[in-house]
């Protein structure tokens, strides 16, 4: 598992960890040593003995941890990773597929130029995909699923629904926790909204009284997450 270095992608990289090491599997989780730290203190409800069996592996590049942003992070772990998944490959043995990515689809105007041009610098590692896991399940998102499955026959790539990848108990929940999910449970069926803007995504106190005398004003029911969100090393 290497996850892309923010919490979004952190934590639910390690819920698969665990739901795969779960079946036996031994997993190595590779990233900087603050970022697999990160994930380790912030795991939502994982149970520590589960992310025990995780392999956390650090990478020693202690000068990468000041980057300008995560994109360049990304960038330069290229070598660090190789390095890793050579060495590993020598001491276990594992079969895959190899098949040919022969199309890709634009992504024009839907992200930033900055997202784009670290997508299109990974294409040439596309070749040796055997498909995608999607965080999600048919029940939940059956339409999008299989609208990817049409788009990928002709390239006889995989499509996996596995998730969501979500704690299945809730013994792990504080009293403060508990109180928003019983009143959640006494709202009409369809009638809360899910308001969050992600995990890298900040406001100013001004942008977030804004938005708070909208939600106000719309008179529609709502469950709003707010937090600071990570800046690099959130240590």
């Amino acid at each position: 598992m290497v996850p892309f270095p923010a919490q979004g992608h952190l934590n639910q990289l390690l819920q698969l960890s665990c739901l795969i090491s779960s079946y036996g599997l031994p997993v190595y989780y590779v990233g900087l040593a603050t970022h697999n730290h990160q994930a380790r203190i912030r795991a939502n409800a994982l149970n520590p003995s589960n992310i025990a069996k995780i392999h956390f592996h650090d990478l020693p590049n202690p000068e990468l941890i000041a980057f300008e942003t995560i994109w360049d992070a990304s960038m330069l772990l290229h070598d660090p990773i190789a390095s890793f998944i050579r060495d590993i490959s020598s001491k276990i043995s594992v079969q895959h597929e190899e098949e040919l990515l022969t199309k890709l689809y634009s992504l024009e105007g839907v992200t930033t130029d900055e997202a784009m041009d670290l997508s299109d610098s990974q294409h040439p590692y596309m070749d040796i995909r055997s498909g995608d896991i999607h965080n999600t399940s048919k029940v939940i998102e059956s339409k999008y699923i299989d609208l990817m499955e049409q788009a990928e026959i002709s390239l006889n790539k995989k499509q996996w629904a596995i998730g969501p990848i979500l704690p299945t108990k809730l013994d792990y929940m504080s009293n403060r926790e508990n109180i928003c999910l019983d009143w959640l449970n006494k709202q009409p069926p369809r009638s809360v909204l899910f308001v969050s803007f992600g995990a890298i995504t900040s406001f100013s106190d001004r942008q977030i009284k804004k938005l708070a005398m909208g939600l106000e004003q719309s008179k529609q029911r709502f469950i709003w997450v707010l937090r600071d969100a990570d800046r690099g090393d959130i240590f």
